[in-house]
């Protein structure tokens, strides 16, 4: 039985991906692409309301992921997370204005609340987020776009 060779490094993966340029980049605008088309079907081509709730989304992941891998820690629960209009527009520089009236549509479809304190959550309900139940075929087509993406990427790294 032959060893497992050592995972190459990011830096390795890049210089791959460097020599082979054009079938690299092709693969990735495709695929980036592909996903921004559908993203905006499925948010009525608007793709900064999209951009608003993936960075309350990846908020709201990133405490699940630590949840997860750390359960005795203590850190805010993934219902305690929360974000402010303001955070939201510094990080997408979207600006703050218009962030207010996509949470408040994001409000009226019932995938994030606004708390006393002003900050935005996500809204969790019995089967997880609502935004997730709504947008579950739209998750389920990235999921195979990224496979397809990813076999493509592996099909570079390993010539």
């Amino acid at each position: 039985m032959k060893p497992e060779a050592e995972p190459l490094t990011a830096e390795q993966i890049e210089a791959r991906f460097k020599a082979r340029y054009a079938t690299y980049q092709y693969h990735f605008v495709e695929f980036f692409t592909e996903h921004l088309a559908d993203c905006s079907r499925a948010f009525g081509g608007d793709l900064q309301l999209m951009l608003v709730l993936a960075l309350m989304g990846q908020m709201h992941l990133q405490a699940l992921v630590a949840q997860k891998q750390n359960p005795d820690h203590r850190a805010p629960s993934v219902r305690e997370q929360k974000i402010t209009a303001s955070r939201i527009a510094d990080a997408s520089g979207i600006p703050r204005e218009t962030v207010r009236r996509k949470l408040t549509k994001l409000e009226q479809w019932g995938w994030v609340e606004q708390e006393g304190s002003g900050a935005w959550r996500i809204v969790i309900g019995e089967q997880g987020s609502n935004a997730r139940r709504d947008l579950a075929e739209l998750d389920q087509r990235a999921m195979a776009r990224i496979a397809v993406f990813y076999h493509k990427l592996q099909t570079i790294i390993k010539s």
